[in-house]
């Protein structure tokens, strides 16, 4: 891989193509059961979404949070001759083993009253219907995932929602200190900033598509490419509370284009701060932690992308 220049890159994916796009249809952080059929499969970028966490009554879920992310949903159709409850067992196994933490779980008559269409597939708690609903606490942005088997339609609805991290480009940044208590403000870190790291995004990159079979090398924007990646990298400091701790703030921001027709299909940022006695040290941990975060966001861009093509 050759060497890119501090304040830019370009990554060409192509060689594998058509097999970054079949794997790219399941949901990466969900294990579906064996058997199962792809019946439908659509997902937004960004949107509001009341999840589930309880019961259905008169036709409404007893209990619903409000979350706001990358939504996706999809329909398989059961493999034949399997129940309900062995589908959702082993949907409960997977989601534990995946580190999900489990919200809601219920079957049959237990889940509630009603049926009908629900944010989260059709929703029929006297018909043979199984439902679970669970976390999983990242760093990164919690994942929330819903599934819902239904007996009667022979049918597995999975909703996942991405909550995305809050935007920090204003944490950091204080009102100015009144003349009583600047003399006590601890010392700012250097008001300078640097453009680097972006081996760490490259890092990033190409390990968020190596579970699909993808290759990546880094090259100019006019290579051949069925997707070229482009940004740019700076890590700055900024003032944190306790003056023995320096930090250090890293942003990527990404342009994805689609080699095929040059056109931008998505523009992102990405931002990680980290502490240390040392600045350097500072530095080197903010942009580490920015490569795994840049990983997962170009893995959830990338498949959003050509799910829809």
């Amino acid at each position: 891989m050759k060497l890119l220049t501090p304040a830019s890159m370009a990554l060409a994916f192509g060689p594998l193509f058509c097999a970054f796009f079949a794997a790219a249809q399941d949901h990466p952080l969900i294990s579906v059961y064996p058997g199962s059929k792809l019946e439908d499969r659509k997902a937004v970028a960004f949107d509001e979404f009341k999840f589930p966490v309880d019961k259905m009554w008169a036709g409404k879920f007893t209990k619903e949070l409000p979350l706001e992310g990358k939504i996706t949903h999809l329909r398989y159709s059961n493999p034949p001759e399997r129940s309900t409850l062995e589908l959702l067992r082993n949907y409960e196994t997977a989601l534990k083993q995946a580190g999900f933490q489990t919200l809601f779980s219920c079957g049959k008559e237990d889940c509630g009253k009603g049926d009908g269409e629900t944010q989260v597939g059709h929703y029929s708690p006297g018909y043979d219907t199984r439902f679970i609903s669970a976390k999983l606490p990242r760093p990164e942005g919690d994942v929330y995932a819903a599934i819902n088997i239904s007996g009667y339609y022979h049918d597995t609805w999975i909703t996942v929602v991405e909550v995305k991290p809050m935007d920090e480009a204003m944490s950091g940044r204080a009102a100015a200190p009144s003349p009583q208590s600047q003399a006590s403000a601890p010392a700012a870190p250097p008001a300078s900033s640097s453009r680097g790291g972006s081996g760490h995004v490259v890092t990033g990159v190409v390990k968020g598509l190596s579970q699909f079979g993808m290759q990546a090398k880094a090259g100019a924007a006019s290579e051949k490419a069925d997707i070229i990646v482009e940004g740019e990298v700076e890590t700055s400091p900024f003032q944190g509370n306790d003056a023995r701790v320096k930090w250090a703030r890293t942003t990527a921001t990404l342009t994805l284009r689609d080699g095929r027709t040059s056109k931008i299909f998505t523009q992102f940022n990405v931002t990680d701060k980290q502490g240390s006695g040392d600045y350097t040290e500072a530095v080197r941990r903010s942009q580490a932690e920015m490569g795994k975060k840049v990983a997962a966001q170009i893995n959830s861009e990338i498949a959003a992308y050509f799910e829809n093509q």
